[in-house]
C-alpha cells in the first residue's frame, strides 16, 4: 500500500490532540493564594512542591489535589520569585535620578 493512499484517520499520531495532553492552566483564583503562600514563605527554602501543598490545605483538598497544576504552578512560581529579582537588576542598571543632587551652598 502506497502511504499516500492510506487513510490518515489510522495514523496514531493524527488522533492525538496537543491540547488534550496539554496541562490545565492555573486557575486564576487560585493565583493570589500562590502569591501569598510565596510571599509568606523562606525564599531560600521554598520548593514548589511546598507551595502546591499549602495551597491544597488552604483551598481545603485533599494531598495531591492540585497536582494537575504541577507545571502551571512550577512556571508561576518561578515567575513571582524571578520578579524581585528582575526588578533589582532594573534598579541597580539605572541610574538614580529620583532625587536630585542637593545644591552646593554658597561660599
Amino acid at each position: 500500500v502506497d502511504p499516500e493512499d492510506r487513510d490518515d484517520a489510522s495514523d496514531p499520531d493524527d488522533t492525538k490532540d496537543p491540547e488534550a495532553s496539554a496541562p490545565p492552566p492555573l486557575p486564576v483564583a487560585y493565583e493570589s493564594k500562590v502569591a501569598a503562600i510565596v510571599a509568606a514563605g523562606d525564599k531560600a527554602a521554598l520548593t514548589v512542591k511546598g507551595v502546591r501543598r499549602q495551597l491544597e490545605a488552604d483551598l481545603g483538598l485533599a494531598k495531591g489535589g492540585c497536582d494537575v497544576y504541577k507545571d502551571a504552578l512550577k512556571a508561576y512560581v518561578a515567575a513571582l520569585l524571578s520578579e524581585p529579582d528582575a526588578a533589582a537588576d532594573a534598579m541597580d542598571a539605572e541610574p538614580a535620578a529620583a532625587e536630585p543632587e542637593p545644591a552646593a551652598a554658597p561660599a
